[in-house]
């Protein structure tokens, strides 16, 4: 029964505290786009398995995507697409891999939020949930020292999932410029859609324009542009402000010569 059911057709790879959750719920009011059984599955990084027999009884069985095309009367009858959105992708060291291995043609997205102001919510995502005694700037300070040994073990495959790692990679989850880099190792630049966080927080309208483009959707004029899962951001002390300005400034520099473009937060409030 499971090889009747679709593998996705794209992935949201990031990043935590990015508005992951968001795009997914916009995709998945699109007429031509079917749901997964849930948003974030973690399937390939905490939890792999090569059979892919668990990761696609998330997905509609393949005649389902045609029947969804075909209650709402889309011509001609091609099938939906369907997908998952799970923001520890883009980060973890195995994932890109794996992906590449099992869903080679897969189209992928990667939101990018300043870093520093995702280092900072997603400390106080760790902090109100009760799983990080630390203050904020000891949290980062501690954080080489922390995860470096964690990263190892996952990256070696000594172990499958490691949730110091998941949790306190505060500044680690913000050196995108690494991250694409990985990704880029083993799909074409092309298959692989950069966009700012901020555009999507801001002009959710034209930002999903983009994706519709990307994905090969056709326009949509009935989406409800309701940002999920929003925290409240709460600015951090100025000590805190100038480390992350001074951490991240060789980073987003990286980056930009990366994509050739400046994403515009080294003028940020954070930074």
């Amino acid at each position: 029964m499971n090889r009747l059911r679709a593998l996705p057709d794209f992935l949201i790879l990031g990043v935590q505290r990015g508005g992951t959750t968001s795009l997914y719920d916009y995709l998945c009011q699109h007429p031509w786009v079917a749901a997964a059984s849930g948003k974030e599955l973690h399937f390939f990084d905490n939890q792999f398995e090569p059979t892919l027999a668990s990761y696609r009884a998330h997905f509609p069985l393949k005649l389902r995507l045609y029947l969804h095309r075909l209650r709402r009367r889309r011509l001609p009858l091609q099938r939906a697409i369907t997908g998952e959105a799970s923001p520890y992708y883009l980060y973890h060291p195995l994932a890109p891999q794996r992906v590449a291995a099992h869903l080679p043609q897969a189209r992928l997205i990667a939101l990018l939020r300043n870093p520093a102001e995702r280092a900072v919510s997603h400390y106080w995502h760790e902090h109100r949930k009760g799983r990080e005694p630390l203050e904020m700037l000891a949290a980062f300070e501690a954080e080489a020292e922390r995860i470096a040994p964690e990263w190892q073990a996952v990256a070696s495959g000594q172990v499958q999932h490691s949730s110091i790692l998941q949790r306190h990679s505060y500044l680690g989850r913000g050196h995108y410029a690494e991250q694409l880099e990985r990704w880029w190792a083993h799909f074409p630049r092309r298959q692989l859609l950069v966009l700012r966080s901020e555009n999507l927080f801001e002009k959710p309208q034209a930002t999903f324009e983009q994706v519709e483009a990307f994905l090969g959707l056709p326009h949509y004029t009935g989406m409800h542009f309701q940002p999920l899962n929003a925290g409240q951001y709460v600015e951090p002390p100025p000590a805190v402000s100038r480390f992350l300005r001074e951490y991240y400034a060789p980073h987003n520099a990286r980056l930009q010569a990366l994509l050739g473009e400046g994403f515009g937060w080294d003028d940020s409030r954070t930074v």
